[in-house]
């Protein structure tokens, strides 16, 4: 998992969100930056293809899903985690 991408899952590990919680796309501060209604950087629209592609998360017209293969990711005690 890229760091970008454990990134993004941590936005939902810091709110205590488990699978099945929305968050709007605008609500993940710097762990998705935007610019003119599009991902501003690379590795982290790459992160997001790669987090979507693998059914760790969901992506609504206007907001992202945590899924079941999300969660197990985002709350495994043997995950690794890197720091925001």
């Amino acid at each position: 998992m890229s760091p970008e991408a454990d990134k993004i899952l941590g936005v939902f590990r810091d709110r205590g969100l488990r699978s099945g919680a929305q968050i709007h796309p605008a609500d993940f501060g710097d762990a998705i930056a935007w610019e003119g209604g599009f991902v501003r950087d690379d590795p982290v629209r790459r992160a997001l293809a790669e987090l979507f592609e693998n059914g760790y998360l969901v992506e609504y017209e206007a907001a992202f899903e945590l899924t079941k293969p999300g969660e197990r990711y985002t709350y495994a005690d043997e995950a690794p985690r890197t720091t925001a």
